[in-house]
């Protein structure tokens, strides 16, 4: 999953191009999916054998099992769908798939977690993330510039990106491309 300050930095740029009638709300549902007891129930995890690591990554979130089973009718909800969307899209198409094939899990985990505290500051100030108390204690940065499988200005561009998506598009897409099979 993407680090809980690139879901806040994209949540921020996506409350300046839409109507929320309670931000607070979205906020809450984003950060709640990440926030859960069991995350492969909260992210609707098809596939946990690491493997066959671009499998694992590609079926971290399944959007068709979050909408078979909920409705996207609050804020609430369009923050968790909104975070899903995210995750989605950070593991199929921001993240190299020609960086990943070449690692197993426990490097990629390593490489990962280094590269969020490597680009945490440059999110936070960037985008003004202001981290809730509640999860204070995941601003951390270890001051390293060196990223193995993040670039800042993709990164940039995905956070961009990610701001101007249309949930309602969204949505239909994914319940259309479930339709076919």
């Amino acid at each position: 999953m993407a680090s809980f300050m690139i879901h806040l930095a994209a949540a921020n740029e996506y409350l300046k191009n839409h109507d929320i009638d309670n931000k607070e709300d979205f906020i809450l549902g984003v950060l709640a999916v990440d926030l859960a007891q069991d995350r492969i129930k909260s992210h609707y995890t098809k596939y946990t054998d690491k493997t066959d690591l671009l499998k694992f990554l590609s079926g971290k979130v399944s959007l068709e099992d979050y909408l078979h089973e909920n409705n996207v009718d609050t804020d609430y909800e369009k923050g968790i769908f909104f975070h899903l969307i995210t995750d989605y899209e950070f593991y199929n198409n921001f993240l190299s798939k020609e960086k990943i094939e070449k690692l197993d899990y426990t490097t990629f985990k390593e490489y990962i977690y280094h590269d969020y505290e490597s680009v945490n500051n440059h999110v936070k100030s960037k985008y003004g993330v202001i981290l809730p108390e509640k999860i204070k204690k995941y601003d951390i940065s270890n001051g390293d510039d060196n990223c193995y499988l993040i670039d800042r200005n993709e990164l940039d561009n995905f956070i961009t990106s990610l701001g101007w998506i249309s949930l309602d598009d969204y949505m239909n897409t994914k319940i259309e491309s479930k339709n076919l099979i």
